[in-house]
Protein backbone atom coordinates (compact mmCIF):
# COMPACT_ATOMS: atom_id res chain seq x y z
CA UNK A 1 0.00 0.00 0.00
CA UNK A 2 1.39 3.25 -1.05
CA UNK A 3 1.23 6.17 1.59
CA UNK A 4 0.82 8.58 -1.26
CA UNK A 5 -3.36 8.08 -1.35
CA UNK A 6 -3.61 9.14 3.01
CA UNK A 7 -1.23 12.81 2.14
CA UNK A 8 -3.43 15.53 3.25
CA UNK A 9 -2.86 19.75 3.20
CA UNK A 10 -6.09 21.03 5.18
CA UNK A 11 -3.91 23.06 7.54
CA UNK A 12 -1.59 25.88 7.48
CA UNK A 13 1.70 25.54 7.99
CA UNK A 14 4.41 27.88 9.46
CA UNK A 15 7.40 29.51 7.85
CA UNK A 16 10.42 30.66 9.83
CA UNK A 17 9.39 33.86 9.95
CA UNK A 18 6.34 33.36 11.59
CA UNK A 19 5.85 34.09 15.08
CA UNK A 20 5.69 31.28 17.81
CA UNK A 21 2.43 32.70 18.90
CA UNK A 22 0.76 32.00 15.65
CA UNK A 23 1.91 28.86 15.62
CA UNK A 24 0.55 28.22 19.21
CA UNK A 25 -3.12 29.90 17.72
CA UNK A 26 -3.03 27.32 14.55
CA UNK A 27 -2.48 24.22 17.26
CA UNK A 28 -5.25 25.30 18.51
CA UNK A 29 -7.49 25.96 15.96
CA UNK A 30 -6.50 22.64 14.30
CA UNK A 31 -6.45 20.58 17.66
CA UNK A 32 -2.90 19.34 16.96
CA UNK A 33 0.20 18.90 18.74
CA UNK A 34 2.96 20.12 16.14
CA UNK A 35 3.23 22.10 12.85
CA UNK A 36 5.78 21.37 9.97
CA UNK A 37 7.78 24.86 9.40
CA UNK A 38 9.12 25.31 6.08
CA UNK A 39 11.40 27.67 4.31
CA UNK A 40 10.12 28.49 0.43
CA UNK A 41 8.91 24.77 0.29
CA UNK A 42 11.48 22.99 2.17
CA UNK A 43 10.54 21.41 5.20
CA UNK A 44 12.72 22.47 8.11
CA UNK A 45 10.98 20.23 10.72
CA UNK A 46 8.41 20.44 13.68
CA UNK A 47 7.43 22.42 16.41
CA UNK A 48 5.67 21.64 18.92
CA UNK A 49 3.09 23.25 21.46
CA UNK A 50 5.17 22.25 24.76
CA UNK A 51 8.37 23.49 22.80
CA UNK A 52 6.49 26.81 21.99
CA UNK A 53 5.27 27.37 25.97
CA UNK A 54 8.89 26.83 26.76
CA UNK A 55 10.79 29.49 24.91
CA UNK A 56 10.62 32.81 27.05
CA UNK A 57 9.35 35.16 24.28
CA UNK A 58 6.23 33.75 22.33
CA UNK A 59 6.05 36.76 20.18
CA UNK A 60 9.91 35.90 18.74
CA UNK A 61 9.75 34.68 15.13
CA UNK A 62 10.59 30.80 14.93
CA UNK A 63 13.61 31.49 13.07
CA UNK A 64 15.13 32.13 16.76
CA UNK A 65 14.46 28.54 17.60
CA UNK A 66 15.43 26.50 14.28
CA UNK A 67 17.83 24.53 16.28
CA UNK A 68 14.54 22.78 18.45
CA UNK A 69 12.78 21.51 15.37
CA UNK A 70 12.20 17.91 15.33
CA UNK A 71 13.43 16.56 12.29
CA UNK A 72 10.21 14.01 11.91
CA UNK A 73 9.14 13.35 8.57
CA UNK A 74 8.75 10.19 6.03
CA UNK A 75 9.43 10.23 2.64
CA UNK A 76 6.38 9.70 0.01
CA UNK A 77 7.15 6.41 -1.14
CA UNK A 78 8.38 4.67 2.28
CA UNK A 79 6.03 2.02 3.57
CA UNK A 80 3.27 1.45 5.46
CA UNK A 81 5.41 -0.22 7.68
CA UNK A 82 7.96 2.71 8.15
CA UNK A 83 4.88 5.02 8.57
CA UNK A 84 4.07 2.69 11.91
CA UNK A 85 7.44 2.93 13.70
CA UNK A 86 7.63 6.89 13.01
CA UNK A 87 4.38 7.26 14.46
CA UNK A 88 5.34 4.93 17.56
CA UNK A 89 8.80 6.60 18.00
CA UNK A 90 7.62 10.10 18.02
CA UNK A 91 3.89 9.83 19.08
CA UNK A 92 2.57 13.09 17.25
CA UNK A 93 -0.92 13.41 15.86
CA UNK A 94 0.52 14.38 12.27
CA UNK A 95 3.28 12.57 10.24
CA UNK A 96 5.49 15.36 7.50
CA UNK A 97 5.51 13.81 4.11
CA UNK A 98 8.46 14.92 1.89
CA UNK A 99 10.39 14.41 -1.19
CA UNK A 100 13.82 13.35 -2.08
CA UNK A 101 14.75 16.90 -2.29
CA UNK A 102 12.81 17.72 1.10
CA UNK A 103 10.43 19.44 -0.07
CA UNK A 104 7.63 19.06 1.93
CA UNK A 105 4.13 17.69 0.24
CA UNK A 106 2.02 17.62 3.04
CA UNK A 107 1.20 15.02 6.01
CA UNK A 108 -0.52 11.66 7.24
CA UNK A 109 -2.34 12.23 10.81
CA UNK A 110 -2.32 9.26 12.88
CA UNK A 111 -6.38 8.95 12.62
CA UNK A 112 -5.97 8.31 8.77
CA UNK A 113 -2.90 6.46 9.11
CA UNK A 114 -4.97 4.07 11.66
CA UNK A 115 -8.40 3.73 9.48
CA UNK A 116 -6.32 2.85 6.52
CA UNK A 117 -4.25 0.53 8.50
CA UNK A 118 -7.37 -1.07 10.26
CA UNK A 119 -8.66 -1.49 6.72
CA UNK A 120 -5.41 -3.11 4.67
CA UNK A 121 -5.65 -5.65 7.64
CA UNK A 122 -9.19 -6.45 7.42
CA UNK A 123 -8.98 -6.13 11.44
CA UNK A 124 -12.79 -4.52 10.69
CA UNK A 125 -13.91 -7.34 8.22
CA UNK A 126 -16.67 -10.29 9.16
CA UNK A 127 -14.38 -13.55 9.69
CA UNK A 128 -13.03 -15.19 12.75
CA UNK A 129 -9.01 -15.38 14.26
CA UNK A 130 -7.26 -17.92 14.71
CA UNK A 131 -3.70 -18.04 16.80
CA UNK A 132 -1.19 -20.14 16.89
CA UNK A 133 2.05 -21.27 18.31
CA UNK A 134 4.43 -23.75 16.53
CA UNK A 135 7.95 -24.02 16.22
CA UNK A 136 9.49 -21.90 13.52
CA UNK A 137 11.40 -25.46 12.16
CA UNK A 138 7.51 -26.60 11.45
CA UNK A 139 6.10 -22.88 10.16
CA UNK A 140 5.49 -23.44 5.95
CA UNK A 141 2.62 -20.01 5.18
CA UNK A 142 1.96 -22.56 2.01
CA UNK A 143 1.01 -25.19 3.99
CA UNK A 144 -1.38 -22.81 6.55
CA UNK A 145 -2.85 -22.22 3.37
CA UNK A 146 -3.02 -24.73 1.81
CA UNK A 147 -4.60 -26.43 5.09
CA UNK A 148 -7.18 -23.47 5.04
CA UNK A 149 -8.18 -23.53 1.35
CA UNK A 150 -9.20 -26.77 1.39
CA UNK A 151 -11.21 -26.09 4.40
CA UNK A 152 -13.27 -23.65 2.26
CA UNK A 153 -11.56 -20.95 4.15
CA UNK A 154 -10.02 -17.60 2.88
CA UNK A 155 -6.97 -15.94 4.60
CA UNK A 156 -7.61 -11.93 4.69
CA UNK A 157 -4.20 -10.83 6.77
CA UNK A 158 -1.61 -12.20 9.00
CA UNK A 159 1.06 -11.79 11.30
CA UNK A 160 3.98 -13.39 13.79
CA UNK A 161 5.59 -12.83 16.57
CA UNK A 162 8.05 -13.93 18.35
CA UNK A 163 7.78 -16.13 21.45
CA UNK A 164 9.57 -16.49 24.92
CA UNK A 165 10.86 -19.37 23.43
CA UNK A 166 13.39 -18.64 21.04
CA UNK A 167 12.40 -22.41 18.87
CA UNK A 168 8.48 -21.02 18.25
CA UNK A 169 6.66 -18.25 16.83
CA UNK A 170 3.15 -16.57 16.84
CA UNK A 171 1.22 -16.78 14.16
CA UNK A 172 -2.08 -14.87 14.17
CA UNK A 173 -4.48 -15.48 11.13
CA UNK A 174 -7.53 -13.17 10.09
CA UNK A 175 -10.05 -15.72 8.17
CA UNK A 176 -13.40 -14.81 6.06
Amino acid sequence: MSLKNLIENEFETLTKSDTLIKGLSLMDEYYIDVLPVLDKGKYLGLISNTDIVAFEKIHSPIFKHTNALEKVSIQYNATIFDAVKTFQKNRHSILPVVNKQNTYLGYITASSFLDCFIELLGIDSIGGILEVEMLKKDFSMSKIIHILESNDALLISSFMSSTSDLNKINITLKLN
